[in-house]
């Protein structure tokens, strides 16, 4: 069973183009998106994160501190480890 079968209830899955807009060296986007994404964090509701948006935002960040800007707070977050299953769901939705 994975991890994400695991997890008894998933409100809220933020992906990469949202983290990217909240992470902004400027500041975070207003966009709604990111509204919700800091509200759930300042909540404490759990941000459960997979691999993939880890990878696709340390590959779309640049400079010598932005690995460790995304690596510090994203090692809070729990990691879903999808399997094949959780792919197939997910196209369908």
């Amino acid at each position: 069973m994975t991890t994400s079968r695991r997890l008894t209830q998933l409100s809220l899955f933020v992906d990469t183009s949202v983290w990217s807009l909240a992470l902004r060296r400027g500041g975070p986007s207003s966009a709604p998106q990111v509204a919700a994404l800091l509200k759930a964090i300042e909540s404490g509701e759990p941000i459960p994160t997979t691999g993939l948006v880890l990878q696709e935002l340390l590959q779309g960040f640049s400079g010598p501190k932005a690995p460790e800007q995304i690596l510090e707070p994203f090692s809070a977050l729990p990691l879903l480890v999808p399997d094949r299953a959780d792919h197939v769901e997910a196209a369908a939705l």
